[in-house]
């Protein structure tokens, strides 16, 4: 049997179970409604005159707001007949020579003659350029005959210059002296059209598929994946004719059906729309980072929901699974709205930021300036972010075959770790590059503290589980904390070849890098604790006092690097506390000690048990 038929075979009863009866027609149905919602959202928001579609508008930058538009064009902009009817009695009244109201009406108008005739008067003194001189000219003649029948405001100081070189400003004077000082009055509309119409469906319609895959798919995978771990339905599977592989890949599909039904309409709207009124290249790198980013959260959530499905309910794991997904979702979106040189690293990092990014780049969110990066070249960190995500989803789908499959006692092999690893460090070092004016700890420091995190869940998944209860495990702890010392020790090789020579402080103290050596030494320790031994109340606290000392570690490592950087500096105490009070500086003394050797006493098992070589 090919392997393509093979993996088709294998999805198919999975993807029958999620879509069997009226359960397929009621989500086609479902589909077809939120994608017509993205076509009437998208004309709402183009088309509506409300003060929450304009105040969308103008976030996103597609239209200016309501009071540069009535500097810029010199027109009094109303929101109902009866708002515009009042202007224009009021500028009657101005006109005929009568005494001004003394409404808002009134103070409007007031407001806005006044700016006008600001600018007259600094455009009528100084020096323009030569291609302005004409618009002077023409502005002190309008402030000639203004001034005759008229009053002057008094807001003028002699030595006011008037700002030639700004292109909003000599707009906004073009404006008043085209309309001789007498501001239009107009009923607020929405400066977009149909097309724009479009153009925000396709907007929605590229949210909406960003929720599905990078929300609502891990969300759900993990979920069912917990359900069934939890209702002991997996080993009815596992004795099955299916493989472990393609039993991974069935669970993974049937969630993936639900999502690809309400997902394709909206990705054919999204193209449909790039295509029309967008840019393609954009629209295809959101689909692009969309899959990989979706299919790593989808395989991570399921290895999630596969270890709590155990201990918690399936409610539980989906709202904490649906919790720490919006917030990386509002994240990602608030780091591409705000998108700088600095940050355009984290595209690599975190797929939401990317394909809110790609999203806002397609359909031209944020106009030309700097909002959602318009200006700012992120093309390798989307590319990189991509490919790193599939290839974390690939070990995460060999991950769940074996511990669904219950085929090895690890979850991951050597070189499957290694490769993990590899792939983490180069999202990480994309993240955080490092820069000419910030100081080298600020990069490889920073870098390896976030590198921690990833690398102690490789560590775990290298630790030997399976079926063996924990009081017969024996976990090979020396074997194991050297792989991830050598991980650890490969991140620092690379970080070493990309800043200058003894730019590296960390080896330039005896201190602080014995600090660095301990926060990596308990952080395997402390993955090996959790992934391999029960957690009682009293473990969790003291897992989280480790993970404070942890904290407490990696500062000082940072400190003591700034020491050895700068010789004139005074060095600061080798236990930070001491500072604050003696008797904390002997407690984190006391626990340096203590917990890593609670650590290894925890991970200690009798001798007589055969030791298990770790592949």
């Amino acid at each position: 049997m090919s392997r393509r038929f093979s993996i088709r075979s294998a999805a198919r009863p999975f993807v029958a179970r999620a879509l069997r009866g009226p359960r397929g027609r009621r989500l086609l149905a479902l589909s077809v409604l939120l994608t017509a919602m993205s076509g009437v959202l998208g004309g709402w928001l183009a088309l509506g005159t409300g003060e929450v579609e304009r105040e969308l508008r103008t976030a996103f930058s597609l239209e200016e707001n309501t009071f540069r538009q009535e500097q810029s064009r010199f027109v009094l902009i109303a929101d109902s007949a009866d708002e515009a009817a009042a202007l224009h009695t009021e500028l009657q009244r101005r006109a005929a020579g009568l005494v001004p109201g003394y409404d808002e009406t009134a103070y409007r108008v007031q407001n806005m003659l006044d700016t006008a005739e600001l600018r007259l008067r600094q455009a009528a003194v100084g020096e323009p350029p030569r291609e302005l001189r004409g618009l002077q000219v023409e502005a002190v003649r309008t402030l000639e005959t203004w001034t005759k029948s008229h009053v002057p405001s008094g807001s003028y100081r002699a030595g006011d210059y008037f700002a030639w070189y700004d292109a909003d400003e000599v707009r906004a004077l073009r404006s008043a002296v085209a309309r001789e000082m007498t501001p239009a009055v107009e009923i607020y509309a929405s400066p977009l059209g149909p097309l724009d119409a479009l153009r925000m469906a396709g907007v929605f319609a590229g949210g909406a598929l960003i929720l599905l895959l990078l929300l609502a798919a891990p969300v759900l995978a993990g979920t069912q994946m917990a359900q069934e771990t939890h209702e002991n339905t997996l080993q009815p599977l596992a004795g099955s004719a299916l493989r472990a592989p393609e039993l991974a890949i069935g669970l993974t599909a049937g969630p993936l059906a639900v999502v690809g039904v309400l997902a394709a309409p909206q990705l054919l709207l999204l193209l449909a729309a790039a295509a029309a009124v967008g840019h393609v290249g954009p629209a295809l790198a959101l689909v692009a980072v969309t899959m990989a980013g979706g299919a790593f959260l989808i395989l991570l959530a399921q290895l999630a929901g596969l270890a709590l499905g155990k201990v918690r309910s399936p409610g539980l794991v989906a709202g904490g699974l649906a919790g720490i997904l919006s917030i990386l979702g509002g994240i990602g979106v608030a780091l591409a709205a705000e998108m700088s040189q600095r940050t355009a690293g984290t595209l690599a990092l975190l797929p939401q930021a990317a394909a809110s990014h790609s999203l806002a780049q397609a359909f031209g969110l944020g106009g030309e300036g700097p909002a959602f990066g318009a200006e700012i070249d992120t093309t390798m960190p989307v590319i990189v972010g991509a490919l790193g995500m599939l290839t974390l989803a690939y070990l995460g789908l060999r991950a769940l075959a074996r511990r669904v499959g219950n085929t090895d006692l690890v979850t991951l092999r050597g070189g499957e770790a290694l490769v993990g690893a590899i792939a983490a460090m180069v999202l990480v070092t994309t993240a955080n590059p490092p820069l000419d004016h910030w100081r080298s700890e600020e990069f490889y420091l920073l870098n390896l503290g976030m590198l921690s995190i990833p690398l102690a869940i490789l560590l775990m998944m290298r630790a030997p589980t399976g079926d063996v209860p924990p009081a017969l495990r024996r976990t090979p702890v020396g074997p194991l904390v050297g792989e991830f010392m050598a991980w650890a020790a490969l991140y620092l090789a690379l970080a070493a070849t990309m800043l200058p020579h003894g730019a590296m402080h960390v080896f330039g103290h005896p201190i602080a890098f014995l600090y660095a050596l301990w926060f990596l030494v308990v952080t395997a320790l402390l993955s090996l604790r959790v992934a391999v031994a029960p957690m009682t109340f009293a473990s969790r606290l003291w897992t989280m006092v480790c993970m404070v000392m942890l904290a407490i570690a990696f500062g000082e490592t940072a400190a003591w690097s700034r020491s050895a950087e700068n010789l004139y500096s005074s060095n600061p105490s080798v236990f930070a506390l001491t500072e604050l009070s003696p008797l904390l500086g002997f407690v984190q003394a006391a626990l340096t000690i203590a917990v890593p050797w609670t650590l290894l006493r925890a991970l200690r098992r009798p001798a007589s048990v055969a030791p298990v070589t770790v592949e």
